[in-house]
């Protein structure tokens, strides 16, 4: 969707309110016309010797009238105006981050935290400030031909003296405006580098402290910021030059009714009303010009931007980052609802069996990541999924959950085929915990509640606690479940984190429990205990990716990955018997215990 169509979805979102700000902005910028007209009618009343008397004050009275109005009306344009802003910036922002939430949860982004904050912030409000500058263009426009029209009835030949050199300096500005899509394109680029950088640097500051990295990492960052400079300058100077021109062109024009103006009004065909009143629509002649060339300059940043969030966003459809949506700008704030709450556990249909048949995928470097897997699930029984590095497990079960969009094959709950895995793999029918724990900067409690509801005076913390084997760490924290953790969970060791994070996931209490080597980082009582209470659990269907030799003790099956496809299934004694990879995982694993 090429970018003028797309402002103009925008401008179809709100249709009522943005002809209002239109009209409201016009009415401020035709005001100004008014008090000069009145201001030349009492320099020529004193001009001729008129005795103004009561007229005067009349006169005086009006000129203050208009001015209020101009007040008032300005006042109504930025309400309407900001509560336009807005509703377009809250509208991209939306469909911006639902756009990022509806990508396969597997798919990372292509860019850093820090620069995707950039692109949240400052190209959605780039994209969107565009649409500020037509109200004012209109209004300004008006404004220009009525000013042309009436200084034309005073005195034709110096409007054209004055007017033609306007437009031609300011057609040349103009063919100037790709350079400045250039200079924006550079600039936005530099930046969004060093916000990238820093949240890189923050989100790693024990990785550089214990490296030693502190001055390098710095002068990396000084390096990014120093070219951020040079192309923040450019950008701004090349601007304000193209500004200083349009500016200097206004005073050409104020030095050219000087001397034009002199010779008539020494022959009496020029009053000084008239001359105020060139002088003051001539500002209002070359401000409209120099706000079009702004407008221009505005639209094609604007174009850098919107082609920004499209890459940001990469495979999502055109008309999705416009997309219309209510957005809740006004009165009380709805409470949203997750996307399960209108699917009570009780409502769903129980898992008795979870069945794979031949799932495939392969990556966009046609990198195959699983080719042909078939395997069942019963009910209340635990699954391991083992293999050597790169051998497919973890995409399997991202292809299994939907965090990878499904190329071949069919999954099946219950002996009905999932058509969306990934709307239809989340609580309470599934819980995952992946191979790095994701934990935020909160207290414990609500790490593992994660905004759910604790029904039952903590009974879902506790149960969750207990299974996760955390009792024992929250006792040792100094505020127990309402300890901070820090960014990341930085406070808490890494079986600590691990922990926390299925505490989240047993906190859902799913039907399906999937697990991507959660116990790495436990040492072998704690990964027993935690196995032990989750198979002493009723309704605990689990999957479990691991090489360990205790999941792989306790599980009812034994799936064998490798190079992306599935070579053996069974318990351990029988894989112990008849496949040769098993033997060797589970010796070195077993040797190493």
């Amino acid at each position: 969707m090429k970018p003028m169509k797309q402002l103009w979805e925008l401008v179809k979102y709100k249709p009522g309110l943005y002809i209002a700000n239109v009209v409201v902005w016009s009415i401020v910028e035709l005001i100004p016309l008014l008090p000069i007209l009145v201001i030349r009618e009492i320099l020529d009343s004193f001009t001729n010797n008129v005795a103004l008397d009561q007229r005067f004050w009349w006169l005086i009275a009006l000129t203050v009238i208009i001015y209020l109005g101009q007040i008032l009306f300005i006042y109504m344009g930025v309400v309407v105006g900001v509560l336009y802003a807005l509703f377009i910036e809250g509208l991209m922002r939306n469909n911006l981050f639902k756009a990022l939430l509806n990508r396969p949860g597997a798919q990372a982004l292509t860019i850093s935290p820090g620069e995707a904050l950039s692109r949240f912030r400052d190209d959605v409000y780039e994209a969107c400030d565009v649409l500020g500058w037509p109200p004012d263009i209109v209004g300004k426009g008006l404004r220009a031909f009525i000013a042309v029209v009436v200084l034309a009835t005073v005195n034709l030949k110096i409007t054209f003296l004055v007017i033609i050199p306007l437009l031609v300096v300011s057609a040349i500005v103009q063919q100037v405006r790709k350079r400045v899509q250039k200079y924006r394109e550079a600039s936005r680029e530099a930046t969004s580098k060093v916000i990238g950088a820093m949240g890189e640097i923050f989100g790693a500051v024990q990785a550089i402290q214990v490296a030693g990295a502190e001055e390098s990492v710095l002068q990396h960052y000084r390096e990014l910021n120093k070219n951020r400079h040079s192309k923040m300058l450019k950008d701004t100077l090349f601007v304000k030059v193209v500004g200083s021109v349009l500016n200097n062109v206004v005073h050409l024009g104020t030095g050219m009714i000087l001397l034009f103006a002199a010779g008539a009004m020494k022959i009496g065909n020029f009053s000084i009303g008239d001359f105020v009143l060139f002088i003051n629509y001539w500002f209002l002649i070359a401000n409209f010009t120099e706000h079009f060339g702004g407008m221009l300059s505005s639209y094609q940043q604007a174009k850098v931007s919107m082609q920004r969030l499209w890459d940001f966003l990469q495979d999502t459809p055109d008309d999705e980052l416009v997309r219309h949506e209510d957005i809740n700008m006004i009165g009380k704030l709805k409470e949203e609802k997750g996307s399960n709450s209108n699917s009570p556990k009780e409502d769903l249909e129980s898992l008795d069996r979870l069945e794979v048949r031949n799932l495939s995928y392969c990556f966009s470097n046609n990198k195959v990541g699983v080719k042909n897997v078939n395997f069942t699930i019963e009910k209340n029984s635990f699954t391991v999924i083992t293999g050597r590095i790169a051998s497919g497990k973890t995409t399997l079960v991202r292809l299994i959950l939907g965090l990878l969009p499904l190329q071949e094959g069919e999954i099946l709950w219950n002996d009905k085929s999932v058509e969306d895995p990934s709307s239809f793999f989340t609580p309470p029918r599934s819980a995952y915990t992946g191979q790095v724990p994701r934990l935020f900067s909160d207290t414990v409690r609500e790490n593992i509640l994660l905004g759910q509801e604790d029904m039952g005076e903590n009974v879902v913390v506790e149960e969750a606690i207990y299974s996760a084997v955390l009792e024992s760490d929250i006792a040792s924290l100094e505020k127990g479940l309402d300890t901070v953790i820090g960014p990341r969970g930085v406070k808490l060791s890494g079986g600590q984190q691990q922990r926390v994070s299925a505490a989240r996931m047993f906190a859902s209490q799913a039907q399906l429990y999937v697990f991507d080597d959660l116990s790495s980082a436990l040492d072998v009582e704690t990964e027993r205990t935690l196995w032990n209470r989750l198979l002493q659990k009723r309704d605990s269907t689990c999957i479990a990716i691991s090489n360990r030799p205790i999941a792989l003790q306790m599980a009812h099956q034994i799936i064998v990955m490798k190079d992306g496809e599935m070579i053996a299934k069974g318990t351990m004694d029988e894989l112990l018997e008849t496949c040769e990879e098993f033997q060797q995982i589970y010796g070195q694993k077993n040797a190493m215990a």
